[in-house]
C-alpha cells in the first residue's frame, strides 16, 4: 500500500500469498481481497492493519482473472479448469459453473455490449 506520493505504507500478504494475481479493495467492508493462482483461493486481508482474515472464495484449481457481475456476481476465470465460476460477491458462496465451448485457460473477462467486430 502506497500514498499518494509513492511512499510504501504497508505490505499484505507477507508469508501468505503465493501467487497473488488480482487484487480489489472493498471499503466498505474494510478489506481488501487478492486472488492467489497457486492456492487456488480469494483471500481476505484487512484494509487497515494488512492482517490475513482467511479465505474469502476456496476450491478452484487456478485462478487468474475476475469480473464483477450483475445480481451481486463475481466470476473467476479458473484456467486449469477452462472454466468461469460463478460466486456471490458478499458472502463467497459458489453459484455455478459456465462451461464455454472452445474456452482454453482463460485468464480474463471483459463485460460490456454485445458488440459485432465486423
Amino acid at each position: 500500500k502506497f500514498d499518494s506520493e509513492g511512499n510504501e505504507l504497508q505490505v499484505f500478504g507477507v508469508d501468505v500469498l503465493q501467487a497473488p494475481v488480482n487484487v480489489w479493495v472493498d471499503e466498505a467492508r474494510d478489506a481488501l481481497f487478492v486472488v492467489d493462482w497457486f492456492a487456488g483461493a480469494v483471500r481476505r486481508f484487512n484494509l487497515d492493519t494488512g492482517e490475513f482474515e482467511g479465505d474469502f472464495i476456496e476450491g478452484l484449481a487456478r485462478a487468474e482473472g475476475f469480473l464483477f457481475g450483475r445480481d451481486n456476481a463475481i466470476y473467476l476465470c479458473d484456467w486449469e479448469e477452462n472454466a468461469i465460476k460463478e460466486y456471490d460477491l458478499t458472502s463467497g458462496e459458489f453459484r455455478r459453473v459456465l462451461q464455454i465451448e472452445g474456452l482454453n485457460r482463460p485468464n480474463s473477462l471483459v463485460y460490456g455490449p454485445n458488440v459485432d467486430p465486423n
